[in-house]
């Protein structure tokens, strides 16, 4: 017997269903393209992270909600140049930073820079701080201290190329080190061949000196060696009531990867895995290294991801107490893993094999 054909139920009967069988993500980013109000896409970015965090069940799911939570993001920001009126403006809109390289899980803001052309033919800081009120608007929390003022987030691609150039010729006397997040950049609107321009320039900077630099200064973030009942034991054997993740666990991956990102010129536009996944191609020899460090990079996230969403924080530090027996023990795997990472950076024989 043919059954019978049912229509499918109209939306509102479906969204009336979702509190009951848990968000869907492609519903959340359809609405996220739709919403009238900066005050609407506030909304969404609190459904956005909830969903994640329902979804965020162990390290292996962050790849995945990584990619979705990006979307998400790049969704809200590119909606809020629609609302404001910018979206045929002429200048290359990016992110940076944890951003920039899809790894943002929490309500951490974007960081948002804007490359034009030499003659933009309009008002780019305006709308770049127009763009900045809205995304406050949106509730992220506060991102990462910039070490720059809001305006130097605005310039022309050469003014872009100019700079970064400086840093690559000049690390020590130019801070690179504070820069390394712009290193970062992805584009989520406008012409990408202002961005690509930009991208070029940095890899055809790139030499033994420069990763020579960088990998040194991979050195300063190291990961503690364990954890005793609530608190948190650093190499020095100190103890502290309050885990730095982000200082101690994950700088430590991210600064890594951007060495390796730049030694295969594929640092702009890539994550931390695309840059493990590169350093395995140049470097067969240690591909175990990587992938350890590939792994690690999921629990960080993963812990980083489901406290800080669930805390309403960032995540960047984690009190022990909100971490089971369980995650200890996989955060603890993972530091041996970093520590054979940052020793195989801080060795120049692995330049000689490139």
């Amino acid at each position: 017997m043919t059954p019978k054909w049912r229509p499918s139920p109209p939306r509102s009967i479906t969204r009336s269903l979702t509190p009951a069988f848990g968000d869907q993500p492609s519903a959340i980013l359809g609405d996220i393209r739709r919403a009238a109000t900066v005050k609407e896409l506030g909304t969404l970015n609190q459904r956005a992270r909830a969903c994640a965090l329902q979804h965020l069940t162990s390290a292996a799911s962050t790849d995945w909600i990584a990619r979705f939570t990006e979307l998400a993001d790049r969704g809200i920001m590119t909606r809020i140049l629609a609302l404001i009126g910018q979206s045929d403006t002429p200048g290359c809109w990016c992110v940076c930073g944890a951003s920039g390289r899809g790894e943002s899980m929490t309500r951490r803001a974007p960081h948002v820079l804007l490359i034009h052309g030499d003659d933009a033919g309009w008002d780019p800081q305006d709308n770049y701080a127009r763009v900045l009120e809205s995304l406050a608007a949106c509730d992220y929390l506060p991102g990462f201290e910039t070490p720059f003022e809001p305006s130097f987030y605005v310039a022309s691609a050469g003014e872009w190329s100019r700079r970064y150039d400086a840093w690559m010729r000049s690390p020590v006397l130019e801070q690179m080190a504070r820069s390394r997040p712009l290193f970062d950049l992805r584009p989520f609107h406008g012409p990408r061949a202002l961005w690509d321009q930009v991208r070029e320039g940095v890899a055809r900077g790139v030499d033994r000196d420069i990763l020579q630099i960088l990998a040194h200064d991979c050195l300063a973030s190291l990961p503690p060696l364990t954890f005793f009942q609530d608190a948190v034991v650093d190499d020095s054997g100190e103890r502290t009531t309050v885990f730095r993740l982000e200082h101690s666990a994950l700088l430590p991956l991210v600064d890594v990867g951007r060495v390796f990102g730049m030694a295969a010129r594929r640092v702009m536009g890539t994550s931390t895995l695309d840059r493990f996944a590169a350093a395995r191609s140049l470097l067969p020899a240690h591909e175990a290294i990587f992938r350890d460090a590939s792994q690690a990079l999921r629990v960080v996230l993963w812990q980083q991801g489901r406290i800080g969403i669930s805390q309403g924080t960032t995540g960047s530090e984690l009190p022990p107490a909100l971490l089971s027996r369980h995650d200890r023990h996989m955060l603890k795997s993972g530091f041996p893993a970093i520590q054979r990472l940052l020793e195989l950076t801080a060795d120049p024989a692995w330049l000689d094999a490139l």
